[in-house]
C-alpha cells in the first residue's frame, strides 16, 4: 500500500469509521464490473490499509475535530 493510500483510509475511517473497510470493497466491485480495473485495485488497497489501521489501532482514529454528522444513506447504511 502507498503512503497516499494509507493516509486516506485514515481519513475515511476518521470521518466515516469501520464500514468504509466494507464500501471501499462494494466500490472495488463495482468500478471492476464496468471494467476499471485500476480503480478497483486502488480501492481494495484503501480497504485493505483502513482495515490494517483499524487492527493495529484497536479502533477507528480520532479525529482531529468533530465534524458535524450530516445524513447520508452512504455512511448511514453502517449504523
Amino acid at each position: 500500500m502507498s503512503e497516499l493510500e494509507e493516509n486516506v483510509a485514515r481519513e475515511l475511517l476518521t470521518s466515516s469509521g469501520i464500514c468504509i473497510i466494507w464500501q471501499a470493497h462494494v466500490a472495488a466491485e463495482a468500478a471492476h464490473r464496468v471494467g476499471n480495473d485500476r480503480a478497483a485495485e486502488i480501492l481494495l488497497n484503501i480497504a485493505d490499509a483502513a482495515e490494517t489501521i483499524w487492527r493495529r489501532e484497536g479502533s477507528c482514529p480520532a479525529p482531529l475535530t468533530d465534524p458535524p454528522h450530516t445524513t447520508s444513506p452512504e455512511t448511514d447504511a453502517c449504523l
